[in-house]
């Protein structure tokens, strides 16, 4: 059978781009477009809320079903939030392991340097077709009631532009999980140092005061107190040198 994106795919051919002004038939171009799908769909939503309404929509349902049953390739970037962590989870209970090597989704802050991408919800299909739909009023629940026109594309360079956009978040998303992983590892090597620091710091600390206190019961047992704190500075020493030289690698890895 077929569809709208069908005849706009052989209307376009030769590679054009048409303005939609009607939200139904941008709410069924989308569908289609979904549905055409043979490799891969890329999707960035503005707002957790276009989120929500493409949730409520079923278009979620939809992207999880291409990634399970038809292998395609699903990356999602979205603003996240308790809602949509809950949704996320109830598609990887529902779907199993088989999807989670296809249905990727990231957390993003969608405002791309000087181009701000966080007032349009964009899909890309198989790196030939695209669909930008612009948003009107988040508050909205409904689809249709939020979004404007919208722009739909199969010219190569308007495709490759979204896609560059599309690539560039996902990748610095990447960045940012791999930070907040060694930022993580760094606190608690910051931690283990600091505990291991404060034994023998508090040893030696401890004998001085003694020696401090009572300097005849220092003369009595000088040798025995020297040795503590010979020790214990020994392993402050070692503790200090292995810190050091991990800043000095952390130093040079960046």
């Amino acid at each position: 059978m077929e569809t709208d994106g069908d005849k706009r795919g052989d209307e376009f051919a030769s590679g054009m781009t048409e303005v939609i002004q009607n939200q139904k038939a941008v709410q069924s171009l989308f569908i289609d477009l979904v549905k055409a799908a043979e490799q891969e769909i890329l999707v960035i939503f503005p707002t957790a809320n276009s989120f929500l309404r493409q949730e409520r929509l079923g278009i979620i349902r939809l992207l999880s079903y291409g990634a399970k049953e038809r292998g395609i390739d699903i990356k999602i970037l979205t603003p996240i939030n308790d809602n949509i962590q809950k949704i996320v989870q109830g598609i990887v209970e529902a779907t199993g392991k088989q999807s989670n090597k296809t249905f990727h989704i990231r957390a993003v802050d969608v405002t791309y340097e000087e181009t701000t991408v966080n007032t349009v919800t964009i899909i890309i299909v198989d790196k030939k077709t695209s669909l930008a739909i612009e948003k009107l009023d988040d508050s909205k629940e409904d689809f249709i009631d939020a979004i404007g026109s919208a722009t739909y594309s199969n010219s190569k360079p308007t495709v490759s532009s979204y896609i560059s956009i599309f690539e560039i978040l996902w990748n610095q998303t990447k960045l940012y999980e791999e930070l907040r992983k060694h930022d993580k590892i760094q606190q608690e090597f910051i931690n283990i140092a600091a505990h291991e620091l404060r034994t023998p710091a508090q040893s030696i600390l401890g004998y001085a005061e003694l020696a401090k206190a009572d300097p005849q019961y220092m003369e009595q047992y000088a040798q025995s107190f020297l040795e503590v704190i010979y020790r214990n500075a020994l392993r402050i020493h070692k503790l200090t040198k292995d810190i050091l030289d991990v800043t000095k690698i952390e130093s040079h890895t960046r």
